[in-house]
């Protein structure tokens, strides 16, 4: 049986094109080419004009300097999702949507930079973590002409052009992180030197050197921390839509009383976003430092790994959000229908609810590959960082063992949860 709230959320446009169509595409774009969502993000116009008005005339708290605030926001969203229903409610969507512009409109009103995409933004903060896979990068042509320049107008800019507001010096800058591929640093440097350029994907992960404004993945608990709640969430998220998880909390809310499905939700995110996986990567990280007898702290050798994670989350997020996109495709065709019918202008004619989606059979069999994709890319990764780490062909392989065992148990992890009946979101089999 279809709920009338499920119904009401597929013929709504702020039910399906956010949740449905935006989320499918904007993962798909950011692994197969790069960030350019965050280069098209209407919230950077309204700072711009804010701008004309505020003085931003401060610099951001130094104390907030980190991803502390913004992995924090982003477990707020994973849970806020689900507990409110965000992708069934166009109220609640409206909301959300004002007070992103509101939020852009005041932080970077007042301060300095771009501080609301680089230290804020969730989705900002799902963008940049993404694209540590894509094939594209904002980057430098040449070294050498770098070398010899005197100005550094992408960074600090021109009369004609800004340079970075992320303070991402190109010659430094590795990888998309921070990198809205807003291309400021492209039109201010004076020698065309700077461009989106093919990269190896996931190279920086397994490079542990100094970048511009993020310095060493060793020593950054803080980033480590937000990529380990965008993998360990895509999990989560993909989890509390199957149907056997779906049960079991409901089950426990019965049977032990507790207060509401918020507080439930709240529990089971606790769990599988940080508790468990912190657990986990702690007894590998212990595992591996005993085994390797390597002189890197456990805290370091955990914010390495950790970033090489990052391909297998994003496969996941693949393959969770295309299925909703593929299986969703054609809603918004009869909701457009269906406004223009309400305004009186049905030149589309009637809303064709039963039109068909993009599914095919072999969905799944595409999603198993975007996944095998992600583990043979963490895999690797991890491969080359403990080698870096390790020196030795002894030592790595003992230093690699439980974290290749630690990635192949959430590679199983994902196969089952693709695996279960899925809450059918943004179609009228929801």
């Amino acid at each position: 049986m279809i709920s009338r709230r499920a119904v009401f959320q597929t013929m709504n446009a702020a039910g399906v094109l956010p949740w449905t169509h935006w989320r499918g595409f904007t993962v798909l774009a950011l692994l197969v080419a790069g960030n350019f969502f965050c280069f098209a993000c209407p919230f950077t116009f309204v700072r711009d004009i804010g701008r004309k008005v505020f003085p931003a005339r401060w610099n951001w708290p130094r104390q907030l300097r980190s991803k502390w605030l913004a992995a924090g926001l982003v477990l707020l969203y994973l849970w806020s999702y689900e507990a409110f229903g965000l992708w069934n409610s166009p109220w609640l969507t409206a909301w959300i949507i004002i007070g992103y512009f509101v939020a852009a409109l005041l932080v970077d009103g007042f301060f300095r930079g771009a501080s609301f995409c680089k230290y804020i933004c969730p989705i900002g903060q799902f963008h940049f973590v993404q694209s540590l896979v894509s094939p594209l990068e904002v980057k430098v042509r040449n070294q050498e002409i770098c070398h010899s320049c005197k100005t550094f107008d992408c960074i600090r800019g021109n009369a004609q052009h800004r340079g970075c507001e992320l303070r991402l010096f190109q010659p430094k800058k590795e990888s998309n992180l921070d990198c809205t591929f807003c291309l400021d640093c492209v039109r201010a440097c004076p020698h065309d030197n700077v461009g989106i350029i093919a990269t190896v994907p996931a190279k920086s992960l397994w490079i542990d050197r100094a970048r511009s404004s993020v310095g060493r993945f060793a020593r950054r608990p803080d980033l480590s921390f937000l990529v380990g709640v965008l993998v360990f969430g895509a999990f989560a998220n993909a989890a509390g839509m199957a149907l056997p998880v779906e049960n079991f909390l409901n089950f426990e809310r019965i049977d032990l009383g507790l207060p509401g499905r918020s507080f439930e939700l709240a529990i089971f995110f606790g769990l599988t976003i940080c508790l468990i996986p912190a657990l986990l990567i702690a007894g590998c990280a212990w595992t591996s430092q005993r085994l390797g007898s390597v002189s890197n702290s456990r805290l370091e050798m955990a914010n390495r790994f950790i970033m090489t994670l990052a391909p297998l989350g994003a496969s996941v997020w693949l393959a969770h959000l295309g299925f909703h996109l593929f299986v969703g495709s054609h809603t918004f065709i009869p909701v457009f229908q269906r406004i223009l019918t309400d305004l009186h202008f049905p030149f589309l004619g009637a809303p064709a609810w039963n039109i068909r989606s993009w599914a095919f059979p072999e969905l799944l069999d595409w999603e198993f590959l975007a996944i095998d994709l992600g583990l043979l890319a963490t895999l690797y990764s991890m491969w080359r960082v403990a080698r870096d780490i390790g020196k030795s062909s002894a030592r790595v392989s003992l230093i690699f063992l439980p974290w290749g065992l630690f990635a192949l148990g959430l590679f199983a992890l994902a196969i089952w949860i693709i695996f279960q009946p899925m809450e059918m979101r943004g179609t009228f089999m929801s």
